[in-house]
């Protein structure tokens, strides 16, 4: 098996920075391959978001080409989680005591997909950049948000429908490199043939229902163009620039092929 993948970042209509960031890069140990895909959605003044994002991004990819490789042999959910936190909370402190030190606050999202080719694969989320899995019925939301709406959804305080057209709809509850403490979200699981994988930052997906992203992108499960792929992405990053999406806009698409 092989790993294919598409993506695609645009600034949107009202930034100056484009603060996200993309991460990607494959290793092969002991008969497997195994990917790391990353999307980060950078926040702070100025280019400062732009770095956090970065930084995380340069910090994982790292961990994956000199750390990884010697956990992965048994592809121990337990080892590699432990790893993944530790990585990630070096990644948090350092923002963190950055932004102390400048007097500022800065910090990044966070969706990182550890996977190996015979589909097994680990989730790592903090903020409200997401991960689905698309099959031949459905697009299904992996992760979940960690925002104020969303903890008031779960705690039976807000509707989806009030969640939606609240000003608070954008606050988050966790962020790589805000605070001292951070909750980072697990998620593992196997994709099988006729799955793949989308991660998005929140600028690609306000405008989306899992159903218009179903329909905009079930045709990659029996086409393996990766330039296909792109153009479908840029089709929905225009198509929500020009609903009124204000963010930055990133998306990628992981596929395991034969």
């Amino acid at each position: 098996m092989r790993f294919q993948i598409a993506y695609h970042s645009d600034i949107g209509n009202t930034k100056k920075v484009n603060q996200d960031a993309i991460g990607f890069k494959e290793i092969e140990f002991d008969d497997h391959r195994y990917a790391l895909s990353i999307v980060c959605d950078g926040m702070g003044g100025l280019q400062k978001g732009e770095m956090a994002s970065a930084t995380v991004i340069k910090s994982l990819l790292d961990w994956f080409e000199n750390v990884f490789p010697s956990i992965c042999e048994d592809f121990s959910y337990a080892s590699i989680q432990k790893e993944l936190e530790i990585i990630i909370n070096k990644c948090n402190k350092a923002l963190h005591d950055y932004g102390v030190d400048e007097g500022l606050q800065l910090g990044t999202t966070l969706s990182a997909l550890l996977i190996r080719d015979d589909g097994q694969y680990l989730i790592a989320n903090v903020g409200d950049s997401r991960i689905y899995l698309i099959n031949r019925d459905s697009a299904i939301q992996l992760t979940e948000d960690q925002t104020f709406v969303a903890r008031e959804i779960m705690n039976n305080r807000m509707t989806v429908e009030e969640a939606r057209e609240s000003k608070y709809k954008n606050v988050l509850t966790q962020c790589v490199g805000v605070n001292e403490g951070l909750e980072i979200l697990f998620y593992r699981g196997k994709a099988v043939a006729d799955e793949f994988f989308v991660a998005c930052s929140d600028g690609f997906r306000h405008y989306l229902s899992e159903t218009d992203l179903y329909n905009s992108l079930i045709g990659i499960i029996d086409n393996d163009d990766e330039e296909e792929w792109k153009r479908k992405l840029t089709e929905i990053t225009e198509s929500n620039k020009e609903k009124g999406e204000k963010d930055n806009i990133t998306s990628v698409v992981l596929k395991l092929s034969k």
